[in-house]
């Protein structure tokens, strides 16, 4: 991952700013970490948030011919020098995984814990 990316995302994730949301990269004021990453990278031009059209409340991010997703565009995704759109933290679990506490992760990580994870794994 792009260091000076990772550091800037560690420091959002743990800044208090930002609401933390699941099962969406934003609803309404709420996001998930990844949903923290695309806002970054709105910061920098690389996207915009826009409505999604399935899901009421629901911002899917989107850049200039993407598809639309419910994880991070692929220029996000280079941007940020990550190889997945919903990188493998650990053994256990992807990302996405650990912010909403599936696929056999016992608990939802809050931002704080998300970043210790990420700055320790990507």
């Amino acid at each position: 991952m792009n260091a000076e990316i990772k550091a800037q995302w560690l420091a959002a994730l743990r800044s208090g700013e930002y609401i933390q949301g699941r099962g969406a990269l934003r609803k309404g004021h709420q996001m998930c970490c990844l949903g923290v990453l695309c806002n970054l990278a709105a910061k920098a031009n690389i996207g915009h948030w826009q409505p999604h059209n399935d899901r009421a409340d629901c911002y899917e991010f989107v850049e200039p011919d993407s598809r639309n997703s419910e994880y991070p565009p692929f220029a996000v995704v280079e941007w940020a020098g990550l190889t997945y759109d919903n990188p493998e933290l650990t053994d256990e679990g992807r990302i996405g995984d650990y912010n909403d506490g599936t696929s056999g992760i016992d608990h939802p990580h809050t931002f704080t814990e998300l970043a210790d994870l990420i700055e320790k794994h990507l």
